[in-house]
């Protein structure tokens, strides 16, 4: 990479990472619950303060647990200093989003009241001649234990919360609530398959509440036949259809395959060829990808792909941690078909690509990624450029619902080859350009029993080319059980190439689902 390209790099990369710094730094200040310990007749006091009136919606207690959802959210609430203020009281202390969950050291009885800005708990021993009533059953225990996984989930020990709802389920294989919570949880930790299987189970039990679950995560990863046709039109340039068929299967306990067939049909009037003619092209160009995953039970995933294109075979690896809540994700590609640029699709484009990603939360409903790759670029048989690329983004929301996001898309080149044109002079076979393109967007999607449709709109700003408007629509609609009817539209800027073209797409999507996911969501 040439120094100067590298400078620009460097530059880049210190205001992204001040801004990823900032954003995790502000994620993680404190927030304004306060709480405030007291001593009362019979034992401590526990004020929970928030800035505007808030109730405990939701009380479970015995003589050493409480369990309290609050109609407030707690924020950053130092309640983990609890033990250590109290350390003849209290043995530990679990809190999530709008609930807590203390363990009293011995038997007491719980007091929980209302204050002018929050609620109150007092804690007072019991005597000791009067021992800790326990229900004659275990069906008390079991529900406090049940809202304690909860409570150990929200807070995000996953782990934790999965090990005790699979020993609560051992004991009452007839729970569907506990089932259901224990499918959601493995979910949540990356197992897709595992959560699968696990909603499959409560299916039995809870229809109602893992029924919808189970067809969501079926759709999202389960097999599927895939045929799309989409139209792609550059102002003034050139128009490509691209035809493809794909499909996804399962099989064994772990393993998934995949295959991806493209068509894809230029016509343009004229466009210099690597030869260093200007000839119209009207080229008929296809590609092709098989390739093979495994997935892990801690939610990890692994392929390994093979890529056919007309110079030959190439080759996809890519592994994402499993893990929560953060994830990493390593690509390495070797002779991908490169259709971003016109000449690539006359002349028979490759990239070769090594990339990596991270992507973590931020705090409530912020989360954000930063990645960087080094890229490689061949036509005709022959390595025309390297470059170095720096990806990031903020995204603050959720799905279904609105969502705001801030991306960043850059690449600066390095050693880039011309080829000489007949009649004297250099030109770029391949015209990759430096880019560098922040794009500020909001987006919105909803989903009801049949109908998907989302929408989004924004502006993207290339430092180094031109700017201008972005907008995207896609439907999805549910024909019957078996097949999807998908339509999408786009309008964005073509600013790959250093130009203000605008580029419209349009494309239609028939997806077929098996109609009964018992045939392989329980392999």
């Amino acid at each position: 990479m040439r120094p100067a390209a590298r400078d620009r790099l460097a530059r880049l990369a210190q205001p992204l990472l001040a801004l990823w710094l900032t954003a995790a730094t502000a994620a993680a200040q404190p927030g304004p619950v306060t709480v405030d310990v007291a001593a009362a007749d019979d034992g401590p006091r526990i004020t929970l303060g928030w800035p505007q009136p808030a109730h405990a919606v939701e009380v479970q207690l015995d003589q050493q647990t409480l369990w309290l959802r609050f109609d407030q959210p707690l924020g950053d609430a130092p309640l983990q200093t609890l033990p250590e203020r109290l350390p003849a009281w209290i043995a530990g202390v679990r809190y999530g989003y709008d609930t807590l969950l203390i363990e009293s050291r011995r038997p007491v009885r719980y007091t929980v009241t209302g204050t002018a800005g929050g609620v109150a708990i007092t804690l007072a021993a019991m005597p000791l001649e009067e021992p800790a009533e326990r229900p004659a059953d275990n069906s008390g225990q079991g529900r406090i234990d049940h809202l304690r996984a909860l409570a150990l989930a929200q807070g995000g020990d996953l782990k934790e919360a999965q090990a005790l709802l699979r020993q609560l389920s051992q004991g009452a294989p007839d729970d569907g609530a506990l089932a259901t919570d224990l499918a959601r949880v493995t979910e949540s930790l990356g197992d897709w398959r595992g959560a699968l299987n696990g909603y499959a189970h409560a299916q039995t039990l809870a229809p109602e509440s893992a029924g919808p679950a189970r067809a969501r995560l079926a759709r999202e990863h389960g097999p599927h036949s895939r045929l799309q046709a989409l139209v792609r039109d550059v102002d003034g340039a050139d128009r490509q259809t691209i035809t493809t068929a794909s499909g996804r299967m399962l099989w064994g306990e772990r393993g998934v395959a995949g295959v991806r067939a493209e068509d894809r049909h230029l016509s343009i009037d004229g466009v210099r060829r690597a030869s260093g003619a200007v000839t119209a092209v009207d080229r008929h160009l296809g590609s092709a990808e098989l390739w093979f995953g495994h997935d892990w039970p801690d939610g990890a995933e692994t392929q390994l792909g093979m890529l056919v294109n007309p110079e030959g075979t190439g080759f996809r690896m890519s592994h994402r941690n499993g893990g929560w809540p953060e994830e990493t994700e390593l690509d390495a590609i070797y002779h991908r078909p490169y259709f971003d640029y016109v000449e690539g699709v006359a002349d028979d484009g490759l990239q070769d690509r090594l990339a990596i990603a991270h992507r973590r939360p931020l705090g409530g409903l912020l989360h954000g990624s930063i990645g960087v790759s080094a890229n490689r670029y061949w036509i005709a048989e022959r390595r025309v450029a390297n470059g170095g690329g720096l990806s990031g983004a903020l995204h603050y929301g959720r799905t279904p619902g609105f969502l705001l996001s801030y991306t960043l898309d850059a690449e600066y080149l390095g050693h880039v080859i011309t080829f000489a044109a007949p009649g004297g002079g250099r030109f770029r076979p391949l015209p990759v350009t430096d880019r560098e393109v922040h794009a500020a967007g909001v987006s919105y999607g909803a989903s009801g029993q049949r109908l998907h449709y989302g929408a989004g709109a924004g502006y993207a700003y290339d430092r180094m080319n031109d700017n201008g408007l972005f907008a995207n629509l896609h439907l999805v609609y549910r024909l019957n059980a078996n097949l999807e009817l998908a339509l999408q539209a786009g309008r964005s800027i073509n600013a790959n190439r250093g130009g203000g073209d605008t580029v419209r797409e349009y494309g239609v999507s028939l997806v077929w689902r098996p109609a009964a996911p018992d045939a392989w969501g329980d392999s």
